[in-house]
């Protein structure tokens, strides 16, 4: 039976037992976990019923769990805030936000919460997309918080195998009808599962324990993380009922990051993976919020510079991938100082941002640079780099593109301009954004066919070249398929 989820509901106001301890059996908790060091977690937050605390305290209020990540802006489960009957979003002021290990003895008084954001796609019967944004009244001053993870740093991070935490004050207990609720948190140390756990079935073992993932009807490996544990004595680690919202955290590839937060699972304890909310995939919707520290790009984007016929096209990197780039913009300078430019906006192909710098001189040499920008400010300026326009072919754009099976995919390709001299080859060219083996089709009557391309995202682009030299088009991102 898959595990149900918490929502934070009017009809528990009423029951004795600590909101998450009173929900339904079927909701998230650390099982089998450590009580937790004095260094442990300071960004891991309690989400507290404000009813419910005026009436019996923190401890008998606590629901949720979720994570600093800002000074005013916490991390959480969807399913912690809204209703799962009526699907309303809880109102800010039925909710505020304790941070440190007690719930019985806190360190500080709770925060108010101003507002509540959900995922605007969460589906709450597959729990897909299954986050919130809790901004606070006033900043909480003096406590660490942590940064969620990026798309760029996914690679790194989310390694099968790699060791990950969660925690919370969920119940630990898995006895039917059990309760013991920690007064200090726990923490679960746990192994990240590989993704085909997480919507293609197979198995995993972690210290001698078996355990057994989820169809693609159930788990969506694009937007949820798997990961479970067991001791050295072969008990299953988990978390559970009361640990919803809470961070799944790992320092794998460099400082600590939020890769998860606490979704769902089958039962708890049991010979299936916990289920968390994948941040990365979030990554969009966290920034919108403000749930991500932004600061001014710190190095300059590195570019490179092709030539073309009285124009150069400027393909950017961004060194620095956490930077959350919006745009780009290239400068050319000739020796008399006069100037032009081009812009660009980040690609979500996979591709190099670029632009094209038009109305040049053949035969003048530029001195090109280039800077970056986001919400926060501009990088610094890259190093100029000289380039000179030249009479070569002007490429036509990539059209159509039509991708078959086995390999094969067609090109159609605009007219192409043959410079100052005949043109001497017109080819398709892909390259694996990754890295391999390029490969090319020979463009006849503006049509080429480029076979045995791999399963892998390439860049491909129309070039074209003549006595002078050559030229491509704008790259144009291409799947191909067996």
């Amino acid at each position: 039976m898959r595990r149900g989820v918490i929502a934070l509901v009017a009809g528990l106001l009423a029951l004795t037992a600590p909101v998450a301890q009173a929900a339904p059996t079927l909701a998230p908790r650390v099982i089998n976990g450590t009580p937790a060091a004095l260094t442990d977690m300071p960004y891991l937050v309690a989400l507290i019923d404000t009813s419910r605390m005026s009436q019996l305290g923190t401890y008998q209020a606590q629901f949720c769990g979720g994570a600093l990540v800002t000074p005013t802006k916490v991390v959480t489960a969807a399913h912690c805030v809204v209703d799962q009957s009526t699907h309303q979003v809880s109102s800010p002021v039925d909710i505020q936000v304790l941070t440190g290990q007690s719930l019985k003895n806190p360190s500080t008084a709770p925060v108010a919460v101003s507002s509540v954001s959900v995922h605007p796609n969460y589906d709450i019967d597959m729990s897909s997309n299954d986050i919130a944004v809790l901004t606070l009244a006033s900043p909480i001053e003096g406590v660490p918080t942590i940064d969620p993870l990026t798309p760029s740093e996914t690679a790194s991070y989310l390694v099968s195998g790699g060791e990950v935490r969660a925690g919370g004050w969920g119940n630990t207990t898995t006895l039917t009808g059990g309760k013991a609720f920690p007064d200090i948190f726990r923490v679960a140390n746990l192994v990240l599962f590989p993704d085909t756990l997480c919507g293609a079935h197979g198995t995993y073992t972690v210290n001698g324990v078996t355990f057994h993932g989820f169809s693609a009807s159930e788990a969506d490996s694009d937007t949820m993380l798997c990961a479970g544990g067991a001791d050295s004595a072969g008990r299953v680690i988990d978390s559970c009922q009361g640990d919803s919202g809470g961070p799944l955290v790992s320092a794998a590839g460099g400082p600590e990051r939020l890769i998860g937060v606490v979704s769902w699972g089958d039962q708890c304890a049991s010979k299936y993976p916990g289920v968390y909310t994948r941040v990365s995939a979030m990554y969009d919707f966290l920034m919108k919020e403000g749930a991500i520290e932004v600061e001014p790009p710190p190095v300059a984007p590195s570019i490179t510079v092709s030539t073309l016929s009285s124009a150069l096209r400027v393909t950017f990197t961004d060194p620095a991938p956490t930077s959350a780039m919006t745009d780009f913009t290239a400068r050319a300078v000739d020796p008399s100082g006069a100037t032009a430019e081009c812009t660009a906006t980040p690609h979500t192909d996979g591709l190099n941002s670029h632009c094209t710098i038009t109305g040049l001189t053949n035969g003048t040499a530029y001195a090109v640079s280039a800077v970056g920008r986001n919400i926060a400010g501009a990088s610094p300026e890259s190093a100029a780099l000289i380039a000179t326009p030249l009479p070569v072919p002007t490429p036509g754009e990539i059209t159509k593109v039509v991708v078959k099976k086995n390999g094969v995919v067609g090109f159609i390709v605009g007219p192409s301009r043959r410079g100052g001299s005949a043109i001497t080859r017109d080819v398709i060219r892909c390259t694996p954004i990754s890295g391999g083996k390029a490969r090319h089709g020979n463009v006849q009557k503006r049509v080429a066919v480029v076979s045995q391309m791999q399963p892998v995202v390439y860049s491909c682009v129309h070039r074209v070249s003549n006595a002078t030299g050559r030229a491509e088009s704008s790259p144009r991102a291409v799947l191909a398929r067996r």
